[in-house]
């Protein structure tokens, strides 16, 4: 059964350096990274319909999310578009994810933000954080139990804390978790545990 492996970026940022990685690490693999506008609603429309769309595929999905791309990643988890995955659901990596960037992300309200790897600047506005907090909320109320979730925590992280984000994990009845912590940054720039335990998944 052929891989597919849906690599979510964070905030200002792209595909970039990860997602290169994961294609020299899987070439039989597809590897699927697309470059998100930083807009909340335009950006978890693009990934649920790309989600549905390989649903459909007879093909192990596997997703990949980093800091903000881990916030999405989490809320697709807690979605519906899991169930359309008949008999063989989605595998779920979230790296530094970012667990309430209603919060997190409000000193960057009304500024504009240089999209470091694509460009124009982002501009977020109140209903970019009212869409984060719903859909935060939905998935709180609703993440399943009895998926595989990897969980990827730098301990060196400058940007996020995730002590609330542990106590979370362990109130979700019947979740499978499998945790890693490495001396690493918000960045992350070593993935080499995300893709052994792609490698585990049988992502080859």
């Amino acid at each position: 059964m052929k891989s597919i492996v849906i690599y979510i970026h964070g905030f200002a940022s792209g595909p970039g350096l990860k997602a290169e990685l994961m294609k020299n690490a899987f070439p039989n693999s597809e590897i699927i990274a697309p470059q998100l506008t930083g807009h909340v609603v335009d950006d978890l429309v693009t990934l649920k319909k790309l989600v549905f769309q390989y649903a459909k595929h007879n093909s192990q999905i596997h997703i990949v999310g980093t800091s903000l791309g881990g916030f999405y990643t989490l809320c697709i988890a807690a979605s519906n578009l899991v169930e359309f995955h008949m008999g063989n659901p989605p595998k779920f990596y979230v790296i530094n994810p970012s667990f309430s960037p209603h919060e997190t992300l409000l000193k960057y309200k009304d500024k504009e933000v240089p999209n470091y790897k694509s460009g124009p600047d982002i501009l977020l506005i109140d209903s970019d954080f009212t869409e984060l907090k719903i859909e935060r909320n939905y998935m709180v109320k609703n993440f399943p139990g009895g998926i595989d979730l990897n969980v990827f925590i730098g301990t060196q992280d400058e940007v996020l804390v995730f002590d609330e984000f542990l106590v979370f994990l362990e109130m979700v009845p019947g979740l499978m978790t499998n945790m890693h912590y490495s001396e690493q940054n918000h960045r992350f720039a070593n993935i080499d545990s995300v893709i052994k335990s792609l490698r585990l998944n049988g992502v080859s």
